[in-house]
């Protein structure tokens, strides 16, 4: 995470910022990150850099929704020989 004066930089995710509370965007930045965002999180950085930047329990909660989600989709899936497995690996891969 870094600020140079005039953005704000999450990995790979950089956004307009102000150091004045005058000029604050109303909206959280980290709640309007994609899922697919903080999934990829996991993949750069330890669970320690993401426990010191604030950002664990982000992708901890993207990480519990890519499950339920994978999950779902799986159940549609299975009569196509598709799995839970299958699909991770695939999540995975494209998170990298």
């Amino acid at each position: 995470m870094s600020f140079d004066g005039e953005r704000l930089c999450v990995a790979d995710c950089r956004v307009p910022a102000s150091a004045d509370e005058a000029h604050r965007l109303p909206v959280d930045t980290l709640h309007s990150m994609r899922l697919y965002d903080l999934l990829r999180l996991r993949s750069r950085y330890s669970d320690e850099d993401l426990e010191r930047s604030g950002l664990r329990h982000f992708v901890e909660e993207a990480e519990q929704q890519r499950d339920r989600l994978v999950a779902k989709a799986a159940a549609i899936l299975a009569k196509a020989g598709v799995n839970e497995d299958d699909l991770r690996k695939v999540i995975d891969e494209k998170t990298k």
